[in-house]
């Protein structure tokens, strides 16, 4: 993995996002104030000013690689790192982050459209009375199924009677009492059947808001499940992106180098005041050799 990293390191699509990142050509941090030429615009020699600035070093046997930086500024230096670990990043992370930033902006588009429809149906509920009248309408749906119980219950009566009497008739015995009893029955049956037809005209007579209203809880339920669904999905995308991306550690994060690298100040002093030793010595040398050589007359 880490051969992979280094080699996604010093790719080309690195290097150009990079450079296109911190305008390497015209960067005051790293051309200092040198106004740049066409020449210096040139993409292989930006690339040969990239190459100088960014040092990647990959340590075989710890598998480690090291990465820095070193402009004119050490902030913009910390920079450069930061951006390469970044885009390494989403070089490593593959299908599975893609995945995840997909279902990350389909859930935030599936919670916003939650959330309209919820506001949509509180404001129609709130406008509408929509309590009062869904009250009415359970009130009534609950006594319809009381009566089509009875209507059930009548209608099994009057089966069995009806079974009494016509074995009764075969046996030719007095069965007055059955039929008042199947009159009743059937009158009953007839009153039930009133009441559930009133009731239902009572019911179908119930403001259509009912069916908006409906028609918005559908909405919301629907809405509900898809973003329970898409949360979910968004919960096992991160696992999978989390497991994706652990290719490399970062051991030590970018900082901004309190001490210059470069250049050596110290260095260049010392050789300055050497050279102008040995300058003067070699001088004075070559002033006596032209007086011996001239001698006074």
């Amino acid at each position: 993995n880490a051969s992979l990293l280094n080699i996604s390191l010093k790719s080309e699509a690195m290097s150009e996002y990079i450079i296109n990142k911190f305008g390497f050509a015209t960067n005051p941090a790293i051309i200092g104030n040198k106004t740049p030429i066409d020449e210096d615009l040139i993409f292989d020699n930006v690339l040969k000013k990239y190459d100088s600035i960014v040092n990647i070093n990959y340590d075989t046997a710890n598998n480690l690689i090291r990465i820095s930086a070193e402009t004119m500024d050490a902030v913009t230096s910390c920079q450069i790192v930061e951006a390469c670990l970044s885009k390494l990043d989403e070089f490593s992370k593959g299908p599975n982050k893609q995945k995840l930033d997909f279902i990350k902006n389909q859930l935030d588009i599936a919670r916003k459209q939650l959330e309209l429809s919820e506001n949509e149906l509180k404001e129609f509920q709130e406008k509408n009375n929509i309590l009062l009248i869904q009250n009415q309408t359970n009130q009534a749906l609950d006594k319809l199924t009381e009566l089509e119980k009875d209507k059930n219950e009548v209608e099994i009566s009057l089966e069995q009677i009806k079974t009494l009497i016509e074995t009764n008739q075969d046996l030719k015995a007095d069965i007055s009492e059955i039929k008042a009893q199947f009159d009743a029955e059937k009158a009953k049956s007839f009153a039930i059947e009133s009441k559930i037809k009133n009731l239902k005209q009572e019911i179908a007579s119930l403001p259509k808001i009912m069916l908006e209203f409906d028609r918005l809880k559908r909405a919301v339920s629907v809405k509900e499940k898809i973003y329970s669904v898409l949360n979910e999905q968004h919960e096992i995308a991160k696992i999978s992106e989390a497991e994706e991306g652990y290719q490399y550690k970062v051991v030590d994060k970018p900082r901004v180098a309190r001490i210059k690298s470069k250049p050596f100040r110290v260095k260049i002093c010392i050789t300055a005041f050497l050279i102008s030793i040995i300058f003067s010595i070699l001088l004075s040398l070559l002033l006596d050799f032209i007086q011996c050589d001239n001698p006074r007359q």
